[in-house]
């Protein structure tokens, strides 16, 4: 395969590993006072458009403006009420839980100490005569659309950030998903980073599915102009993290983009290390090296040529691989009833605390595992059976079993391909898990730890800095399909972005050069907190 190149990303993520030497010199007490606002306001010269009357609950908690049943919608009507749902399910209000000093306002996709960094702008081309050729922010707080441009498109300069993909150019809706740095820095550093495209990876898991439901393939564009669509949507301190185009399935070009010739993601440059850059700027070094502002033909070719030449290779651990048994799964469907999976997004929450004496089935995993990375068992069952990710072929998965019914103990490769686990490591595992969920009791009580992995030094020869990027938001996109199909099936889920790195790697008994992406719990859950709404 040749030489690797390190690059700035792995001096990032290595200076954002948690030890348990660093953890502790890092445990300063936060200063709640200074904790970043996690709304954006807007002065009142804005046109506001209210989306909460279309919602499919029994009371409107955000006016005192009355519902409209969905068999009552007009023509005209019924593509604001198709948005309202959208947005709402992607990141809406969906609960809230009485806390002293300050109610906790939950939302449809999890948040890293519910910092909520991310936020959702809107794009029209003529979508709904209100709308017109507009640039919108989603206000979360109200379930309204504050107009950002008055009379002027910006769908020609989000056309050419994207260069034109042609997924752009076929549809009149386009979401775009922002983040907020400081948001999550305040609480977590430098490593925040990996969070909020974590975050953002679960928003994008919701609108994939819901814009689906309305007739709507996502294209999760993450090859963009940065400068150019940043300054395109006013941006201060804020970054574009992805573009989600979203044409209608029924027109016959947009299933028929070819996907080599208009990928939807590029290869930046990699940024070789030279100077130590200190805490408290790791995050925008990383995004600014990251970003792509070169012409996309030339990012284009870098890119598949070298997929080509680096997916030649087999991968180092093949040898020792072949010499395990694969089992395989059970991937009876998941039953998803009409409007089961707003009901499901409206009941899901991140467990906080697992029963250790009860299993979850054998069954109930591989169903789980099936919804999140292999849906092809749902064609025509208002899922798309072929859903982008941006890195699919860089991802692996890992899992500790520490009680399945029907499954050992230990650690498991899963190869979602063959919808098969395979044992790599046979030892009770629950004293390692929990120690390096940094003492977290649900690593303990857990019946299954899923880890996303990834050969960092091989992505970045592949995509360059960007693919850091790339790598967190599929993840983060995995995970919320996990916690959603857990909760549909009765159980509870928790996305654990906290750990001890190297530790996880030798639990997990990969090598050096994999890290860890994203962790989540499954398993039995303990009552939770009473909510209202």
């Amino acid at each position: 395969m040749g030489s690797l190149t390190l690059s700035f990303a792995h001096f990032y993520h290595q200076e954002t590993k948690y030890s348990p030497e660093n953890l502790k010199q890092q445990s300063a007490s936060l200063d709640w006072e200074s904790q970043p606002y996690p709304f954006k306001e807007y002065k009142s010269n804005h046109k506001q458009i209210d989306l909460s009357p279309y919602l499919p609950l029994s009371t409107n908690p955000f006016s005192n403006i009355a519902l409209k049943k969905s068999n009552c919608w007009t023509d005209e009507e019924k593509p604001l009420a198709e948005l309202s749902r959208l947005l709402y399910f992607a990141n809406g209000i969906t609960a809230i839980v009485p806390y002293p000093p300050n109610p906790l306002l939950m939302r449809a996709a999890p948040s890293a100490g519910g910092l909520y960094p991310n936020e959702l702008y809107i794009v029209s081309s003529d979508y709904h005569p209100e709308l017109g050729n507009g640039l919108f922010n989603y206000q979360v707080k109200t379930h309204s659309l504050c107009q950002l441009i008055d009379g002027k498109s910006p769908y020609n300069s989000i056309q050419k950030a994207c260069f034109n993909h042609p997924a752009v150019e076929e549809t009149d809706l386009i979401i775009i998903i922002s983040g907020i740095f400081e948001r999550s820095a305040w609480r977590y550093g430098d490593r925040a980073y990996r969070r909020v495209l974590l975050d953002a990876g679960h928003i994008w898991g919701n609108i994939e599915l819901i814009a689906y439901l309305f007739g709507r393939k996502a294209y999760c564009l993450g090859g963009f102009n940065d400068h150019y669509l940043n300054d395109s949507l006013m941006f201060e301190n804020e970054y574009s993290l992805m573009v989600i185009a979203l044409p209608k399935i029924n027109k016959s070009q947009s299933q028929n983009i070819n996907l080599l010739d208009n990928p939807i993601a590029l290869a930046s440059s990699i940024q070789q290390q030279t100077a130590y850059i200190p805490k408290g700027k790791r995050i925008n070094a990383l995004h600014h090296f990251s970003e792509i502002n070169q012409n996309v033909t030339e990012s284009k070719v870098k890119l598949i040529d070298k997929i080509l030449k680096e997916y030649s290779d087999e991968p180092q651990d093949a040898n020792f691989q072949c010499f395990l048994e694969s089992e395989k799964l059970d991937f009876t469907p998941i039953e998803w009833e009409k409007c089961s999976l707003m009901t499901t997004i409206l009941k899901r929450r991140s467990a906080r605390k697992f029963d250790s004496d009860m299993q979850i089935t054998k069954k109930q995993l591989g169903q789980i595992l099936q919804f999140a990375y292999n849906p092809n068992i749902y064609k025509g069952i208002s899922f798309d059976e072929k859903p982008l990710t941006f890195v699919p072929e860089l991802l692996k998965t890992h899992l500790i079993i520490n009680n399945v019914e029907g499954l050992d103990s230990g650690c498991y490769l899963y190869e979602w391909e063959g919808q098969s686990i395979k044992q790599i490591r046979f030892k009770e595992l629950k004293d390692e898990a929990h120690y390096l969920c940094l003492g977290q009791e649900m690593g303990r009580d857990a019946s299954v730890l899923i880890f996303h992995t990834c050969d960092l030094a091989k992505a970045v020869n592949i995509y360059g800095e960007r693919v850091y990027r790339y790598l967190h938001l599929d993840a983060g996109f995995i995970g919320q399909k996990i916690n959603l199909a857990a909760i549909k099936l009765g159980l509870g889920a928790s996305g654990i972005g906290g750990f001890f790195d190297d530790i996880a790697n030798e639990s997990l008994g990969i090598a050096e050069s994999n890290i860890v992406l994203y962790i989540t719990a499954l398993g039995v859950p303990v009552e939770q907190a009473e909510e209202i709404f």
